[in-house]
């Protein structure tokens, strides 16, 4: 992709970073000075600028609707009773920095609080399962996992559940070794 990588501060930490988010506030809605738009010509797959946003060659799309959101400070507790579930996106839950700033356990402390019954998910695996190119008829479902927006799967092997509607709804859930490119999944025939 243009210009990725192609500036100092991509490289300064030996990775090139798949996830923005606007520092003080600061965005663009102007074409000319797009804050999203430019952020996913330079490679970015996933933002908070605006709300949240995909990130993506051909589209910037707002994910406000499906993927809900809330705040949580170092002197506050968390249960996992009080984060909502959706098998529509994941929960992002914003802290700032200033937060481990002022009691470096704080995290440690929120992450033990919320327990084993928490699944939790990386700005890059969910930038992952965003970009992957699903494709599929009754028999199979065929996976491309390219090496940019899905380069988390390298390295992580990925869940899908497949739902299939009817007079009784029935899940099936396929499991995908990690690596990147092309993977094939049959779906039982009985399914």
């Amino acid at each position: 992709m243009d210009g990725v990588g192609s500036l100092g501060w991509w490289t300064e930490f030996g990775v090139t970073p798949l996830f923005l988010m606007r520092g003080g506030g600061g965005h663009s809605r102007s074409f000319p000075n797009h804050t999203a738009r430019i952020a996913a010509q330079l490679g970015f797959g996933l933002s908070e600028l605006a709300g949240d946003e995909y990130l993506g060659r051909d589209y910037v799309i707002n994910l406000q609707p499906i993927l809900i959101r809330g705040g949580w400070a170092y002197n506050q507790t968390l249960s996992a009773s009080e984060i909502p579930w959706t098998a529509d996106a994941p929960y992002f839950l914003i802290f700032h920095d200033r937060d481990l700033a002022m009691d470096v356990g704080s995290v440690g402390r929120l992450l033990a609080g919320l327990g084993a019954a928490i699944q939790y998910m990386s700005a890059n695996e969910y930038c992952a399962y965003l970009h992957a190119a699903v494709t599929g008829d009754a028999r199979s479902l065929t996976l491309e996992y390219d090496g940019h927006y899905c380069r988390y799967f390298a390295s992580h092997a990925s869940s899908w559940t497949l739902h299939r509607s009817g007079a009784a709804p029935e899940t099936q859930t396929v499991e995908i070794p990690k690596g990147l490119g092309r993977h094939v999944v049959r779906v039982a025939r009985n399914w």
